[in-house]
């Protein structure tokens, strides 16, 4: 079982790093901005992933959430959203 988290958690962040290089590429900010959206998701669901693998079944912790419009610590400086 392990193992499988594990490879949900690589898979996860692989569909991440593919969105971020689509949102790199974007030049409208809405669609920029909603690939980020889609980006911050899988990056989410990977640290789910991790989470699990270690035995941590709470849900969603606060310090995982990001508020709209802010720009997660991942995330590289020439993506953060635009204000």
């Amino acid at each position: 079982m392990d193992s499988q988290v594990l490879t949900d958690a690589q898979r996860l962040r692989s569909r991440a790093d593919e969105a971020l290089a689509r949102a790199e590429q974007m030049n409208d900010p809405e669609s920029r901005r909603a690939m980020l959206d889609i980006v911050a998701g899988y990056e989410r669901l990977a640290q789910r992933a991790e989470r699990q693998m270690r035995g941590d079944r709470s849900l969603l912790r606060v310090n995982e959430i990001v508020p709209r419009g802010t720009k997660p610590a991942w995330l590289p400086q020439r993506l953060a959203p635009r204000t």
